[in-house]
């Protein structure tokens, strides 16, 4: 029974020994093959095959692709590691001493013809190598020849960045024949799995997918090269080229934490100072520097982070924006605070925005109207009024046909409007009286023009005016009343100091700079989405 043992294991032992052995030994006798071969004698690696009589050379190509990084919009580049694959047939490495492939590295690549290719736009490129050359060769019976070789290498990336930073780029790796055209080797993706590769995941953008293509170069013979031509001697040269486009969208949400908000919000914050007191200069001036400031150090940040281009991008667009606004309210202050300063009062038909605005900005306009109704306009006009300067009410204002008196005692915080007008008698021929006596001063009151349902106005009525005025003045309402024409059409006004306006102006700057903030914001974001 312990024979028996025994005698298994030695025959077990022998087994193995004698299957390394021949392994051994079919290695061997690859390796004395491919020495034979490849001997200089009968080989001449810098020819190519020729696996069809004048037929070019098949080389299929398929990558692996390790790692896709460092995608740099300032430098247009990014970086890639690679295991490059290349497969085409030799009939001067076929060997019958076995059925199985010889493998090898750096030292059989040097006694066999490898195809030349080079990297089109790369930047920096270098076979990996730790202990050796990470290359690897495979040479089969029928005279197939595997070539891989690892590269990691940082291309050029030509990038359009007019949409920034809600771009898609396009990065291409494209390799191609150096020294053979398409008449001695043709270059092609391999038909199955041409491209594969580790679990993406880039920082700033996201990879959508990747396709490979087959492509050519043409390099037409010029007067510069009769003598050397670059590259080859032939009148036109094309060399086979492969594409590899990798398609990567940028993730914009840094963008919008780090300067989309923080812009935006600048901007509110410079609105702050519309609920400011015009007074309040230093405090204005402060935000609105400081804001300004902060808002530059913000977009150039933005700025040394890109390239600089002749066309216009989506961020610049937006900075642009932010920029007007935060200028605007500067502008506005500055506005608000020379009216602020202002000593003269501004008699406006009516407070809205064309009125204040045109009177503020034009005030010799105003003046102006205010004379083609006033004294000089009509002299009768001014020696009745000089009438009314005689009973001490000097502090009253004609403006523009109208008779501003001072508050009444009902009503203390209301300045009084009335219409002031020279009227004409008229004949009964429907002519205009010429007898100077037929001439009136007519004082009425507001209340006469907006109808006795506004009898309870606070304006003050024609008898208080008589009170205010004195007898004098109430004769002037006692005469006949005959049937008159004005010669003056009756208008009210309204005088508004400059600290009025100034606050006027900010109100309203309260509510108009976020709705044009809003509109601008609505349409930027459409144009971008669309």
């Amino acid at each position: 029974m312990r024979l028996t043992r025994h005698t298994a294991l030695f025959l077990v032992a022998t087994g193995v020994a004698a299957v390394l052995g021949s392994e051994r030994d079919t290695e061997t006798q690859l390796q004395e093959a491919f020495t034979r071969l490849t001997d200089t004698t009968v080989y001449d690696r810098n020819v190519r095959p020729f696996p069809v009589e004048d037929q070019p050379v098949d080389v299929y190509t398929r990558m692996y692709v390790y790692f896709l990084s460092n995608i740099d919009a300032q430098s247009s580049e990014f970086f890639v590691q690679l295991l490059v694959r290349q497969r085409w047939n030799d009939p001067r490495l076929k060997y019958n001493v076995s059925n199985r492939c010889l493998h090898g590295e750096e030292w059989h690549k040097t006694r066999m013809w490898v195809p030349t290719t080079y990297l089109v736009n790369q930047k920096d490129a270098q076979i990996i190598d730790v202990s050796t050359t990470n290359t690897f060769v495979s040479v089969c019976p029928d005279g197939g020849v595997h070539f891989s070789f690892r590269v990691k290498t940082t291309l050029f990336c030509d990038m359009y960045l007019k949409k920034f930073p809600f771009d898609n780029q396009v990065c291409q790796v494209l390799l191609e024949s150096w020294l053979h055209t398409t008449q001695d080797l043709v270059m092609t993706w391999e038909s199955d799995t041409p491209i594969s590769s580790n679990p993406i995941a880039l920082a700033e953008y996201e990879l959508t997918s990747y396709r490979v293509s087959n492509s050519s170069f043409h390099f037409p013979k010029s007067s510069t090269f009769n003598e050397v031509q670059w590259r080859t001697e032939r009148d036109v040269a094309t060399y086979s080229r492969l594409i590899l486009n990798f398609y990567m969208s940028r993730e914009p949400g840094y963008y919008l934490l780090d300067y989309y908000i923080p812009s935006g919000l600048l901007v509110i914050v410079s609105w702050v100072s519309f609920w400011l007191s015009p007074e309040a200069a230093p405090a204005r001036v402060t935000l609105g520097t400081s804001t300004m400031l902060t808002f530059i150090t913000l977009s150039n940040s933005i700025k040394n982070s890109l390239p600089k281009v002749s066309y216009t991008k989506f961020v610049d667009i937006w900075l642009f924006i932010c920029t007007t606004f935060i200028f605007l309210s500067l502008v506005e202050f500055a506005f608000v605070n020379t009216i602020h300063r202002r000593r003269k009062n501004v008699a406006l038909k009516k407070v809205t925005t064309k009125h204040v605005l045109k009177s503020t900005l034009s005030p010799s306009a105003s003046r102006n109207n205010l004379s083609k109704y006033g004294p000089a306009a009509h002299p009768r006009l001014s020696s009745s009024c000089s009438t009314l300067d005689k009973l001490g009410h000097t502090n009253m204002a004609m403006s523009q046909g109208s008779l501003l008196v001072p508050p009444s005692p009902k009503s203390p915080n209301t300045p009084s409007v009335f219409f002031v007008g020279v009227e004409e008698d008229i004949s009964e021929s429907g002519q205009a009286g010429t007898n100077e006596n037929s001439n009136y001063l007519t004082v009425r009151s507001l209340d006469s023009y907006i109808g006795p349902d506004n009898a309870n106005s606070t304006v003050t009525s024609e008898s208080e005016l008589g009170q205010t005025l004195g007898p004098q003045a109430r004769s002037l309402g006692q005469e006949p009343i005959q049937q008159r024409r004005a010669s003056v059409f009756p208008r009210p006004f309204i005088e508004m100091t400059p600290p009025q306006i100034a606050k006027w102006i900010d109100i309203r700057s309260r509510w108009l700079f976020p709705l044009c903030f809003l509109g601008t914001n609505i349409v930027y974001w459409i144009f971008i989405a669309f």
